[in-house]
This record gives structure tokens, sequence and C-alpha cells, in this order.
């Protein structure tokens, strides 16, 4: 529930934000690492994290995503 909340805000902020899109999706689709203390959303600073974040905003590259649809 907590990743689905996440997503939901992920997705508003970067279909809403022109300029916060294009640099996301001029990332390319690779790994993107939130490297941050919570071990939920990011690494846990120490890579025992779950890295939610990090794999939703690489979901949000994947072609057919409303922020790749709204590029």
């Amino acid at each position: 529930m907590k990743a689905d909340v996440m997503l939901t805000a992920v997705r508003a902020k970067f279909t809403q934000h022109r300029t916060l899109r294009v640099v996301l999706l001029q990332t390319g689709v690779r790994e993107l690492v939130e490297h941050g203390a919570d071990a939920f959303s990011g690494d846990g600073l120490d890579g025992s994290g779950k890295n939610v974040l990090g794999e939703i905003l690489v979901q949000m590259l994947q072609p057919g995503s409303l922020v790749y649809a709204h590029a």
C-alpha cells in the first residue's frame, strides 16, 4: 500500500511538471537508486534497502507510462 501511494505521487509529480519530466527522461532507462537512509524508499545508505522510489522512477521511464506519454 505504501508503494501504491508513492507511485501515485511520483506519477502526479512527473506528469504535472514538464521540467522534472524532461530531466527524468534524459536519464535513460537504467537502474536508478534513491541513496538515502530510508530502507523502504531508498537504499538504506548501505545498499540493503528496497529502493522502491528508484524502481518507481524506472517504471515511469518505460514506454507506455503516463510520464513517457506526456513527453
